[in-house]
């Protein structure tokens, strides 16, 4: 059984429309028309306005908690969908090529363009994109107070000649590319490489900059006492 709501026709300022309260009422029995599905003897929804204009336009709060909807067939919405299986949506036409926004347990939320993923959105908040990525800048939460057992890293010789710097081709591209090998940093800095849920290591170079850092202010100690040698060297002659 379904309730339809009819906006009131008493107090109507016709002076303000310009609509007479017999047009304002047949405007509303026509809308209730678009609404009723005769064959199943039922009315659809009675939240929508505008019901032969696209896309629908809404004008009060709808609840699709414990419905799916379709298009063609295909789920592409609903919580029930979400829950129990996958959801997707394509956007775009066939010229221009269609980018497709999907859900799936277990994989999360994935943007497809073509048949390729241009990035994904784990279940476990990871983001991996397939491209390059560009912003104005990138932050890491540093604060201090966000920290404990604080020490400096000392073993960054030891880090940085386990580790080599090289070139290299990527195996699915053939593209030209520098970097260091996860598998060689793994050994000495395991704090700066994951394991991605496809069974790669994937590394995170920000955090090989503390170690550069440290050893840059150990040459630099190392300058400061060669300087000071060379010129007690000079004033002794």
């Amino acid at each position: 059984m379904s309730v339809l709501n009819i906006v009131e026709l008493q107090n109507v300022v016709t002076s303000a429309s310009g609509v007479s309260p017999i047009s304002y009422l047949s405007n509303q029995v026509a809308n209730i028309g678009e609404m009723v599905d005769y064959e199943k003897k039922q009315i659809n929804v009675n939240a929508i306005s505008n019901f032969s204009v696209s896309p629908i336009q809404l004008y009060s709060a709808l609840n699709l908690c414990n419905v799916s909807l379709s298009y063609n067939g295909d789920i592409f919405a609903g919580s029930d969908a979400i829950s129990t299986g996958s959801v997707s949506e394509s956007l775009g036409t066939p010229s221009t090529g269609y980018l497709s926004l999907g859900f799936s347990t277990g994989t999360g939320l994935a943007f497809v363009q073509g048949s390729a993923s241009t990035f994904v959105i784990g279940t476990d908040s990871n983001v991996t994109f397939s491209g390059t990525v560009t912003a104005a800048g990138f932050v890491t939460a540093s604060d201090g107070r966000l920290k404990r057992n604080t020490y400096p890293i000392t073993n960054y010789e030891t880090i940085l000649s386990a580790v080599d710097g090289v070139r290299f081709e990527w195996a699915e591209t053939n593209k030209s590319d520098v970097g260091v090998v996860a598998q060689s940093l793994m050994e000495v800095l395991p704090e700066a490489v994951v394991k991605g849920s496809d069974g790669y290591y994937k590394v995170d170079y920000f955090k090989i900059i503390p170690v550069l850092i440290q050893s840059v202010k150990s040459l630099q100690e190392r300058v400061s006492l060669l300087e000071r040698g060379f010129n007690q060297f000079q004033q002794s002659l």
